[in-house]
């Protein structure tokens, strides 16, 4: 599967919906993984750390919608989203 992790854009929101080692995870099991660039930060994680895993970093929200069958955040997508979920994608927050 091709999972994108988002940054979160709901106000004073730092969480981030997974860290590296469970991007290690991810791809250890043998799917592609997204992180939105800074998706991290908040969390103290650098994008660095994402890609030394195996992640790969996209610049924009849009970009991560794009090409993941599935999108994770902590919390719901936020109106400014909605028009970038496509039809049958699976959204995990």
């Amino acid at each position: 599967m091709i999972v994108g992790i988002l940054k979160e854009i709901k106000p004073q929101e730092n969480r981030v919906c997974m860290t590296p080692s469970g991007v290690d995870m991810m791809v250890a099991a043998g799917h592609t993984v997204y992180v939105e660039k800074n998706a991290g930060l908040g969390s103290g994680f650098e994008d660095s750390e994402y890609i030394n895993v195996g992640a790969s970093i996209l610049d924009t929200p849009d970009e991560v919608y794009g090409q993941s069958e599935m999108v994770m955040h902590v919390k719901e997508p936020q109106p400014s989203e909605f028009g970038m979920i496509k039809e049958g994608q699976i959204v995990f927050t």
